[in-house]
């Protein structure tokens, strides 16, 4: 059997005196598996994704990955567990317009200090080359297109080696080929690297390739038929 590498028993959130965003939700990610989260806007699928990655903190419930009790940590120690545990990826690629594509994939290394390492510079090399991006290392963002900067934007939150990779949208704002080999692209390193995935997303097509889907509404989870 499979070890479960990320357990979530019960998790509820709520802001303020509103309606719980999410309500009593428990979910079992394993190691290096693939589970795509759908359903309507407004169901709680980036709360979710928040709280998973050390984000925002619970009002309820627990989060354990590998054995680590996320829910009651500290705001150093979570910030730790996003740095070394968890890669994130969104619909909008975030990167820093006046550094190079490799630049741009090295900045979470800077945060271990290890942006200079030769060990984490080679690192980055070899991702861009796996996302066929290895002639455009040196190029500025404004210089690649959409598809480019958001195969950037993997590479970058593979940079530190995490165990799980979060992805919110990360196909929204790409045309249908083009979101075609991101998804590829994240089978690929989910094949190659052992990273488990959770992703959330409006597209059938991407869910259809992860290995589970699940649906949230309502603040509550469950599988789909």
């Amino acid at each position: 059997m499979t070890q479960a590498l990320y357990e979530l028993d019960r998790v509820s959130k709520r802001y303020g005196r509103e309606n719980p965003v999410l309500q009593e939700v428990s979910l079992s990610v394993s190691e290096g598996g693939t589970v795509a989260i759908v359903g309507p806007s407004g169901s709680g699928k980036s709360t979710l994704l928040n709280l998973m990655g050390g984000l925002d903190v619970p009002t309820g419930g627990t989060l354990s990955f590998a054995g680590l009790d996320v829910s009651s940590m500290d705001d150093r120690a979570r910030a730790g567990f996003r740095r070394d545990k968890v890669g994130f990826v969104f619909q909008r690629h975030h990167l820093l317009p006046q550094l190079t594509a490799l630049e741009n994939v090295l900045m979470p290394a800077l945060a271990r200090r290890a942006g200079r390492d030769a060990a984490a510079l080679d690192r980055g090399l070899q991702l861009l080359e796996r996302a066929g991006l290895g002639p455009r290392a040196g190029a500025m963002p404004g210089e690649l297109s959409g598809g480019e900067r958001q195969r950037v934007a993997v590479v970058r939150a593979l940079i530190n080696n995490p165990r799980l990779l979060l992805a919110d949208e990360p196909t929204g704002s790409l045309d249908a080929t083009t979101a075609a080999g991101i998804v590829d692209l994240l089978l690929e390193l989910n094949r190659r690297d052992g990273v488990a995935i959770v992703v959330v997303t409006h597209a059938n097509e991407l869910a259809r390739r992860m290995n589970r889907v699940l649906e949230l509404r309502n603040g509550r989870l469950s599988p789909v038929a």
